[in-house]
């Protein structure tokens, strides 16, 4: 017979009743009395445990025989183990439950319940009269026997992860974990929680591998960040997560960027980010500290350019993290130059930056960016990028017009790098002294109107 394409025995080799879990001693008492002492053994943990491996070591040489057939021998992991040895092998107690599953889907076996009925293969949760323990509970056993080899290494995720992982075919994804960093898979099952299995169930290997990349201190951090909502990183791309495995280097990135990390989607836009500039503080953290009294603290701190621009952008730094890379390139050189200029002139290009955001940043596109100079092996000043805008902006003919229809053309994109080159000429020439002056140009003179005359019919 066929049941969902697999093939099914009419007569099943092996029937698992209620008597395959009593000891020797057991056997030795009359029927009744048996009958009772086995309903007690039952009910009690270590008994049910102790009738659950009887169990086991009667289907054990039902399963090296299906294995020694079915598997190639190089993949053998239950023909000539013993069944003691074979527990002391996470892989050996994955194969048998893999062929332990197959086989009772296949009526090779039959399971009976405490009424002596069948226990359907669907039917996990149903508990066997042999020891009283459900199907399900009875493989959780065994899988914890496996995730106790596996994590022999790291008994505080041992401790954790027991009883979240029940399914056997998870095992081989488990198994990818130990190879984790210690503190990190820590970390990942503190966040995980006891949904470990239901999302490990879900991710396939190189989600694993992405996660693999990252340390303890990008796990906490982004447990902090996101709290309940850690789950969630599961569903980033992978090469998101390794941008932040591979490019951040300190706490205080993943902080700093808070709930924004959740809106970068792109690999290479987080990589960007995370080249942005760090500074370590710990020598005038500690000498602030010393001078209230206070004792050194623990590590080093750092101050990021990330925080820097959470400050400059003000509302708008989350949106513009979900920017192209080129655009988060040219965004963290703005940062550095603000950053580094004189604490007057810091509140005027501030300015500069926000007055940009709030009339042309729905126009940019990676290639406007370029174009005006703002990102790219040879980037302009921002000064100059806004002021051509304001320049274009303002200019009788041009104006907003320009922007919505002709600036993100090939064409537009085109004539503006132009008009750049010529403004960046024009003041290696001494005709323009000030930033300001490029706005007056493009807006009241037709001296750079050739890049853009084909435009100037928008009147």
């Amino acid at each position: 017979m066929e049941t969902e394409g697999r093939a099914r025995l009419n007569t099943a080799v092996l029937v698992v009743g209620d008597s395959e879990g009593d000891g020797p001693l057991l056997r030795l008492i009359p029927p009744p009395l048996r009958g009772m002492i086995r309903g007690t053994q039952n009910r009690i943990e270590t008994q049910r445990i102790n009738r659950l491996l009887r169990v086991a070591t009667q289907f054990y040489p039902l399963l090296q025989r299906l294995e020694d057939k079915a598997v190639a021998d190089q993949e053998k992991r239950l023909v000539g183990v013993s069944f003691d040895d074979a527990l002391n092998s996470d892989e050996a107690i994955e194969r048998a439950l893999r062929l332990f599953v197959s086989a009772w889907k296949s009526n090779i076996f039959r399971l009976l319940d405490d009424q002596g009925k069948a226990i359907p293969p669907e039917k996990v949760k149903t508990a066997m009269g042999a020891c009283g323990l459900t199907v399900e509970q009875g493989m959780g056993y065994f899988v914890n026997l496996a995730l106790m080899q596996i994590f022999a290494s790291n008994p505080k995720v041992q401790r954790r992860i027991m009883g979240a992982i029940t399914d056997p075919q998870l095992l081989p994804k488990v198994r990818l974990l130990s190879h984790f960093d210690a503190l990190a898979l820590t970390e990942l099952t503190m966040g995980f929680g006891s949904s470990m299995g239901q999302i490990l169930g879900s991710l396939e290997n190189d989600q694993l591998y992405a996660l693999a990349t990252l340390k303890a201190f990008h796990l906490r951090a982004l447990r902090q960040v996101f709290r309940a909502g850690f789950k969630n990183i599961v569903k980033w791309d992978p090469g998101v997560i390794r941008s932040i495995g591979t490019t951040f280097t300190c706490v205080e990135q993943m902080l700093d960027l808070g709930e924004a990390l959740g809106v970068v989607t792109s690999a290479e836009s987080m990589a960007a980010i995370g080249t942005w500039e760090i500074r370590d503080i710990t020598d005038r953290i500690n000498e602030e500290r010393a001078a209230r009294g206070e004792p050194k603290v623990a590590g080093n701190r750092f101050e990021t350019d990330i925080a820097a621009a959470d400050k400059i952008f003000g509302s708008y730094f989350t949106s513009l993290m979900s920017e192209p890379p080129d655009i988060i390139e040219g965004i963290g050189k703005v940062v550095a130059d603000i950053r580094r200029a004189e604490k007057v002139d810091r509140k005027h290009r501030i300015d500069e930056v926000r007055l940009f955001l709030d009339r042309y940043l729905e126009f940019m596109s990676p290639d406007v960016f370029r174009a005006l100079g703002l990102s790219g092996s040879r980037p302009g000043s921002f000064g100059q990028a806004l002021f051509i805008c304001e320049g274009l902006f303002s200019k009788p003919g041009v104006g907003r017009k320009f922007f919505e229809e002709a600036l993100k053309t090939p064409e537009g994109v085109r004539a503006l790098n132009n008009l750049r080159k010529d403004v960046e000429d024009m003041r290696r020439g001494g005709q323009l002294k000030a930033e300001p002056e490029i706005r007056t140009l493009v807006q009241n003179s037709d001296m750079l109107d050739k890049h853009i005359v084909q435009y100037i019919k928008f009147r």
